[in-house]
């Protein structure tokens, strides 16, 4: 089970999930170029000062499957891509 949200009044637009622990941030969404993902294990890095992506990549794996699996807005405008 995860929680999805997304959000495009910072900057240019980011993704998150939070998964488990796990919480993933992807950013620069509205860019051609778009934003490394981010991971931070909410567990023992609440602030999220800690970003331990090149250590699993098998999460990153998780998190781009479900930053994809998003279901499309029904106003064009709403969709970062």
């Amino acid at each position: 089970s995860h929680l999805y949200w997304e959000t495009h009044r910072y900057g240019n637009g980011i993704q998150a999930v939070r998964f488990g622990n796990w919480k993933a941030v992807r950013s620069n969404m509205h860019k051609a170029e778009k934003g490394n993902i981010e991971l931070y294990n909410l567990e023992t890095d609440i602030e999220e000062k800690n970003n331990v992506a090149a250590y699993y990549p098998q999460l990153i794996q998780k998190a781009t499957e479900l930053f994809n699996a998003r279901e499309r807005a029904v106003l064009k405008e709403w969709n970062f891509y």
